[in-house]
């Protein structure tokens, strides 16, 4: 076996990236490196996501996480209190998070619906999406100021949001590095695989994957 990143057949990511293939219909193909076994298993984690994932069970997280963070902002009555605000905004970015996946999968089982029965709807909502685009450059943002100013907001809104979960998945995984339970060791290995493909990155240079050992390609 090559030196390199050793997987074992429990891992996590190596479910969703045998999912991947999964999903379509297709043989598992070995991961050839690092980069493209972890962007793999992020695929195959949406593929879990969209089309697996009961969707009543992920609207029913987001009301319920709307309730919560209501409940807690209403029976906090310190908002100066320090510990009262970290729970108050960990739950403000979990119902942010719950909220923004149901949209997103909701979104996605439409288009595929869509796709299926009316693949000119997509066509049709491209084309009116290039004119409203050239119209608006052509008019140099004054023919619509208020939607100029509202997806310049929704950006800002979602790049901030998207700074907030990175901090708090650094923050969790941080936690969790330091809780010595075996019911968390594949977590940390996930953990551990993603802090070994940002270094990776990093230095450009991506290390080779060894499947598990029970693996076999096909011939």
């Amino acid at each position: 076996m090559n030196e390199g990143i050793n997987i074992r057949q429990d891992d996590i990511l190596w479910r969703f990236y045998c999912k991947r293939f999964l999903a379509e219909g297709k043989e598992v193909e070995p991961p050839k490196n690092l980069c493209r076994y972890f962007w793999t298993s992020v695929k195959g984690f949406g593929l879990w996501l969209g089309r697996e994932v009961r969707l009543q069970s992920l609207w029913l997280i987001s009301l319920v996480a709307t309730a919560v963070l209501f409940g807690m902002a209403r029976a906090i009555p310190d908002a100066r209190n320090i510990v009262a605000t970290v729970l108050v905004v960990t739950i403000a970015v979990l119902w942010n998070f719950a909220l923004l996946t149901a949209m997103f999968v909701s979104l996605y089982r439409v288009r595929r619906v869509v796709e299926a029965r009316a693949p000119w709807v997509i066509y049709l909502l491209g084309f009116c999406f290039i004119v409203l685009a050239i119209a608006h450059a052509a008019t140099q943002g004054t023919l619509w100021p208020e939607f100029t100013r509202l997806f310049g907001d929704l950006f800002q809104w979602l790049v901030g949001y998207m700074l907030v979960v990175m901090v708090a998945v650094i923050i969790i995984a941080l936690i969790i590095s330091t809780i010595p339970h075996r019911r968390l060791q594949k977590l940390r290995r996930v953990f551990q695989t993603f802090g070994a493909f940002v270094s990776a990155k990093k230095s450009r240079v991506c290390p080779p994957v060894n499947p598990p050992e029970d693996f076999k390609v096909k011939p």
